[in-house]
């Protein structure tokens, strides 16, 4: 995929105008739309978005990944149902131009049309964004119904998040929401001005020399086929399979040699491939596992 220099996503998160769900017991104050913006600001500051612009029933977030908006927007619209709110959502991935700001105002205007589109409860997103989605996340999404003719010759084809039906309904995941259940932890990985947001069903994520890694090392001491991280719920394992071996620094304190085994990643630190001081800044990760809150 491409720096964060090239591509963006940005998310508009609305609620609709008649917010409160007609079951809900929800006391419909003035103040319950400006928390419920502020609270999903404090989702996207999480998930390593940025907030672009926000009033008192929406919000507009800028982010590097598409994996991160697309969780981010979930979790946003789960919090609304359990709120007994009724908020909507747009999400386009877009290349930036070398007018930042222009490109952002163009993704922003596409996530906001897409936004008015959708309807209450509902994601959408564009075409344009789904290939750069995880295999779990796109397997969650489907063409939006009608959506032909003059949109679709424009390049402009729509896809929803699958949900469930009845009251319950929750995006991204095929289980009720339990509000007393562990968060699931995210990997976040940065290489030189590039950043990777790793989520518990990613798979597995391959590094290495080979041009078709997920993440691609360039050191003469580096295998074509250097490492995997494999993924789950509340593990992210490395797994060493190179010939030079992987260091771990574990917060820049303990430090691991890997050769041809695994360990778990946990907190933050630093992994180094092929060498424990690598000739190249690119063969250098940065990497934290975190269920979303700030360091």
């Amino acid at each position: 995929m491409s720096g964060p220099n090239k591509h963006c996503a940005v998310l508009h998160i609305e609620l609709c105008s008649n917010q409160f769900h007609p079951s809900a017991s929800v006391d419909n104050s003035r103040q319950a739309g400006p928390d419920f913006i502020a609270a999903s600001t404090a989702t996207v500051s999480r998930l390593k978005g940025s907030p672009l612009k926000s009033g008192p029933t929406s919000l507009a977030a800028l982010f590097t990944l598409a994996d991160a908006a697309f969780s981010a927007a979930t979790k946003i619209l789960n919090t609304a149902l359990r709120q007994g709110l009724r908020a909507k959502a747009g999400l386009h991935y877009g290349t930036a131009s070398d007018d930042h700001n222009r490109a952002h105002d163009d993704i922003s205007s596409k996530a906001v049309q897409i936004c008015d589109i959708a309807g209450p409860g509902e994601l959408l997103l564009t075409g344009a964004t789904l290939p750069y989605l995880c295999g779990h996340f796109r397997d969650q999404c489907v063409r939006l119904q009608g959506n032909s003719g003059e949109n679709q010759a424009a390049g402009n084809v729509l896809y929803t998040c699958k949900k469930q039906v009845g009251e319950q309904t929750v995006l991204g995941g095929d289980t009720h929401f339990n509000e007393t259940a562990n968060e699931p932890k995210y990997l976040f990985l940065t290489q030189c001005d590039r950043e990777f947001f790793v989520t518990p069903e990613f798979g597995q994520l391959v590094i290495g020399r080979a041009v078709d890694s997920h993440i691609v090392l360039q050191g003469d001491r580096c295998s074509r086929n250097h490492a995997i991280i494999e993924t789950g719920r509340d593990n992210y394992a490395l797994v060493d399979q190179s010939t030079n071996g992987t260091c771990v620094e574990i917060q820049h304190n303990e430090v691991l040699t890997l050769h041809r085994k695994s360990t778990k990643l946990f907190g933050s630190g630093r992994l180094l491939f092929g060498s424990r001081d690598p000739e190249n800044i690119q063969d250098i990760i940065s990497y934290q596992v975190s269920n979303g809150d700030p360091d």
